[in-house]
């Protein structure tokens, strides 16, 4: 329910990738000056797919837009989710799972009493995830996000629901007309 939010890079010290929470939380006036620590406004939510669209402010020059699968991937995929969970001292926590299944959740899940992302396309997941690594990554091994992080599924062990790449795709086209762009001129700053 946010208009405004802030996105944390990854900040790299002496050739080393910082993880501790408290150097992110607690240096934030240096990151921002670094361009690691940028304002976005959410420009769409959509609880259809449990998915929304962060326009950033800038962009760190070294950051680099990750392509979405174009289909979903087959059972035993292998893939990587990078999360931040509330409950670890560090960010950038890594998970690795499989894929399950793929297919429509036709009965979506409930958070904060609000059915969310009935009949979306996803991906179910031997994965451990929990509270905070909603909104992150699954990349494939091709480099490829095949979907979004965005709940537990409590009735099967370790079970962890994306949200399929295709959904993404959706809300990216639907995001254009507010960028003033026609559907099929090529990419924008939502690519």
């Amino acid at each position: 329910d946010r208009t405004r939010v802030d996105v944390f890079f990854p900040h790299v010290a002496n050739g080393e990738l910082r993880t501790a929470r408290s150097d992110y939380l607690g240096d934030r006036p240096a990151l921002r000056a670094a361009g690691l620590l940028v304002g976005g406004k959410v420009v769409r939510a959509d609880d259809r797919s449990d998915l929304a669209l962060i326009e950033l402010d800038s962009l760190p020059p070294t950051a680099r837009a990750l392509p979405l699968a174009a289909d979903p991937p087959p059972p035993g995929t292998r893939f990587v989710a990078v999360g931040n969970r509330h409950d670890a001292d560090t960010v950038w926590n890594v998970s690795v799972g499989r894929v399950r299944q793929t297919g429509p959740l036709a009965d979506g899940y409930f958070w904060q009493g609000k059915k969310l992302a009935g009949g979306a396309a996803a991906v179910l997941a031997q994965l451990p995830v929990g509270d905070g690594d909603s909104g992150g990554p699954a990349v494939d091994g091709a480099g490829r996000v095949v979907g979004v992080v965005t709940a537990v599924r409590t009735r099967a062990p370790a079970a962890g629901v994306l949200v399929a790449s295709s959904e993404v795709a959706k809300l990216l086209a639907d995001a254009r007309p507010l960028a003033g762009a026609p559907p099929d001129a090529g990419p924008s700053v939502y690519d």
